[in-house]
């Protein structure tokens, strides 16, 4: 059996063809979905990675955002480290929804971490300006009243800023789940953990 090791756990939440799939097969496979298909249920992703000499398990679940799944959510939610809040930068109603799943993630997981995304950033490249409908600095005074981490645009169709989200997580992370995973052990544990720490606040990028 494999030696239990510290694990963060990452949910991805948004409406659906918000672009959770695209971000997380852009980040674990570095390539571009070429169907359109919504998740079923949740789909899941893990590699491993370090921190200074510590293995650490990394986990991605990518949550359906269709309303006939909303029901299966906690479940999924139970445990996260962190919340990646996926919202495309050319649709309002997907902005407004993302805010109820901010409600919802700081009422049932205490601590987890929550990182506002837009998405589709290529198309209001493509398009210009009049295709944003959510706007950056608007997104930056959301994420300071409740106290989300930052505020990132990306693109999977081009790749941009996407590593960046899964590491600025990472490395947000590690340490606290580290230590979190030591303290378990000393104290008679063996198993992964998947705990936060509460929210530390950063710079938002665009």
């Amino acid at each position: 059996m494999a030696a239990a090791c510290p694990t963060i756990k990452v949910v991805m939440v948004g409406k659906a063809f918000a672009g959770k799939t695209c971000l997380c097969t852009r980040y674990l496979h570095k390539s571009f979905p070429t169907s359109n298909s919504n998740t079923v249920g949740a789909a899941y992703g893990a590699e491993y990675r370090f921190y200074k000499n510590d293995k650490i398990k990394f986990e991605i679940w990518d949550t359906a955002g269709s309303e006939r799944y909303e029901s299966w959510l906690p479940l999924y939610m139970r445990e996260s480290t962190a919340a990646v809040v996926c919202y495309d930068l050319t649709n309002a109603e997907h902005w407004e929804k993302a805010k109820k799943y901010v409600d919802e993630i700081k009422l049932r997981v205490e601590g987890c971490r929550i990182y506002l995304v837009g998405t589709k950033l290529d198309v209001i490249q493509k398009q210009g300006r009049t295709a944003r409908q959510v706007d950056f600095h608007d997104a930056v005074d959301y994420a300071d009243s409740v106290r989300a981490v930052c505020v990132l645009e990306t693109s999977s169709l081009t790749g941009y800023n996407v590593v960046e989200v899964f590491d600025r997580i990472f490395n947000d992370c590690a340490a606290d789940v580290v230590r979190q995973f030591r303290e378990s052990r000393a104290a008679g544990g063996g198993q992964s953990v998947r705990l936060g720490s509460g929210a530390h606040r950063g710079r938002c990028c665009p």
